[in-house]
């Protein structure tokens, strides 16, 4: 029987895939936005962080509010937020401002993650594992599609505020079109039910053993998954002495690799591995990788 919530996914990784776009578009942007907030490089870095501030302290509630109120709620608002995000940033006229924006942008992504996850996993409960890596390619995709955006209209001398107008239209389109879009019910059993058949001798994760080293990997993972994409340009520009449109171009081809490896990967969980491998050999490949 074909999946009623086809749609759904659909529009869930679109956000995804805009989101991607969102989280280098700041450092994509770190030239003007210096000039425009009459600020530095250190300035945009903190105006970055404000993304990861706003995420920090809302994804207990955001949570919360996902398993209270269903996983649309947060999902459809999650858009709107970054649309006033995307929307701002071009238009503010100073560096405590674009401060909030960023904030309000950190925020919007709790409740994205916190509606989309588990909606993924109460679509597909049998290749959940596949399909939330899924929306790692599609951060890749937008990742690599944004430079390419930027490169144009520095080309064709366009305002550079419409790398940030685009995908914003693009999420209030995306949001009605979620908005339409049926949820599974969170409070159906059938999905955890249908898990546990599957799990023959279900493991009880213990905080302090198995909590802390998936805090201790969330935390590295997403930080060097981070720092290439906020710095890659002004490496280009002031170490390879590249132009401003030439480096921009380093995060396309940076998010070439990360689409690459998640395609790769999302095969190799619905038919070989189990996340939890990838989990251990996750050190070993960081270590390599430094």
């Amino acid at each position: 029987m074909k999946n009623p919530y086809i749609k759904t996914t659909l529009g869930m990784y679109v956000n995804y895939f805009l989101l991607g776009m969102v989280n280098i578009i700041l450092a994509a942007n770190m030239p003007f936005l210096t000039k425009q907030l009459d600020t530095d490089s250190t300035g945009i870095s903190y105006i970055i962080s404000a993304l990861g501030i706003g995420r920090v302290f809302t994804y207990a509630i955001c949570g919360f509010l996902s398993d209270k109120f269903g996983r649309k709620p947060p999902v459809v608002i999650s858009t709107v937020m970054m649309a006033i995000f995307l929307i701002g940033i071009p238009l503010s006229p100073n560096f405590q401002i674009a401060f909030a924006f960023a904030i309000l942008a950190g925020m919007a992504n709790s409740a994205m993650d916190e509606g989309t996850y588990p909606a993924l996993m109460e679509i597909f409960p049998k290749s959940s594992g596949s399909k939330n890596v899924l929306v790692k390619a599609f951060l890749s995709l937008g990742s690599f599609i944004l430079p390419l955006i930027i490169f144009f209209c520095l080309e064709h001398g366009i305002s550079y505020g419409f790398s940030f107008f685009i995908p914003a239209a693009l999420y209030l389109v995306n949001m009605l079109f979620l908005f339409t879009a049926p949820f599974p019910n969170h409070r159906d059993i059938s999905m955890i039910q249908e898990i546990e058949k599957d799990n023959k001798s279900p493991i009880i994760p213990k905080f302090w053993k198995e909590g802390i080293a998936l805090i201790i990997i969330g935390f590295t993972s997403n930080g060097l998954y981070s720092l290439p994409q906020i710095w890659l340009p002004t490496y280009g520009q002031e170490i390879l002495n590249m132009t401003d449109a030439n480096s921009v171009k380093l995060l396309s081809y940076y998010s070439i690799g990360g689409l690459v490896s998640v395609l790769l990967l999302a095969g190799l969980l619905k038919k070989f591995i189990r996340p939890v491998t990838i989990l251990l050999v996750y050190p070993i490949i960081t270590l390599f990788s430094l």
